[in-house]
């Protein structure tokens, strides 16, 4: 009985190992199978293509009328040359013009001028307008703007820039101008917004100004309606201001007198006085995203 016991036992552990062998090679065979399939891919085979031309009603349907859609042009066209605005060599204008006062925005064709013609009032321009006759406002850059006379480019500058044309900053030496008893004496009457508008040139306006802050900076500025945005950051005009009769609107910000910085009511005060005896003075405003320089002759 022992005997027998012992028989089935070692028969059934025989058959589990051959089990497992044989699932072992199975195993091995597939995941060998696996790393072949991987590092050897089967190849592509493509078909052969055809032999002999093939004639244009052969061609695949897909493709008709793609010539008429032009994907590489016109065969023949002609492409027009963009006309180049080159400042350098266009020559000063012998036209009666004289500019007051440039825009230089972003677009290019935003930029604008203020010029005033044959000695009449200024008017406002825009790139692409007619400014005299025949002449039209071709460019505009900080210092000057360029004409197209006919045709022909021509540069517009302002009159007596100190250091137009140069990176100099100095000005040249010149003859103080002391104001008389024979000029004209600026407004005195009424309040201030009266005197700003009794106001005809902008020497008087500087007049008024370098009156008012000299008795109180401070107060003189809320008057013009100025609000101070901080040492060298200019003054924001408000709403209601007087100086929005001279083309300032509110929200405007006077940056620069002369390439000088404002916004210290005191150290503005002595800048004024030195304006009283030069002979043209320079603003800068910036007004939303654009610069706007405007030139005044003083005398």
């Amino acid at each position: 009985m022992e005997i027998n016991a012992v028989a089935p036992a070692a028969w059934q552990s025989l058959v589990l190992k051959l089990g497992k062998l044989a699932l072992t090679l199975v195993l091995a065979w597939q995941g060998s199978q696996l790393v072949w399939q991987i590092a050897s891919p089967a190849p592509m085979i493509l078909s052969q293509p055809a032999t002999g031309g093939a004639s244009g009603g052969d061609r695949p349907q897909a493709l008709a009328g793609t010539g008429d859609l032009h994907l590489f042009g016109v065969a023949g066209a002609e492409t027009a040359a963009p006309v180049a605005v080159n400042p350098v060599d266009a020559p000063d204008t012998r036209l009666r013009l004289t500019l007051l006062g440039v825009t230089v925005a972003t677009p290019e064709k935003s930029s604008s001028a203020i010029i005033s013609a044959n000695g009449k009032e200024a008017d406002f321009f825009r790139i692409g307008d007619t400014v005299d006759g025949r002449t039209r406002l071709a460019s505009v850059l900080k210092d000057r703007v360029i004409l197209d006379n006919a045709g022909k480019l021509e540069t517009l500058r302002f009159e007596d820039v100190p250091g137009a044309g140069s990176n100099v900053v100095a000005a040249p030496n010149r003859p103080v101008r002391t104001p008389t008893r024979n000029e004209s004496a600026p407004p005195r009457g009424g309040n201030l917004a009266e005197r700003f508008g009794e106001i005809r040139s902008a020497s008087e306006f500087v007049d008024v100004a370098s009156a008012e802050l000299g008795d109180d900076p401070m107060v003189a500025i809320n008057k013009m309606g100025l609000v101070p945005r901080g040492d060298g950051e200019g003054y924001e005009v408000k709403p209601g201001s007087p100086l929005i009769q001279f083309q300032l609107k509110p929200g405007d910000v006077v940056l620069t007198v002369n390439d000088q910085p404002l916004g210290d009511p005191a150290s503005d005060q002595s800048l004024l006085e030195e304006i009283r005896t030069a002979e043209s003075v320079r603003i800068e405003v910036m007004r939303g995203d654009n610069r706007i320089v405007v030139n005044h002759r003083l005398n």
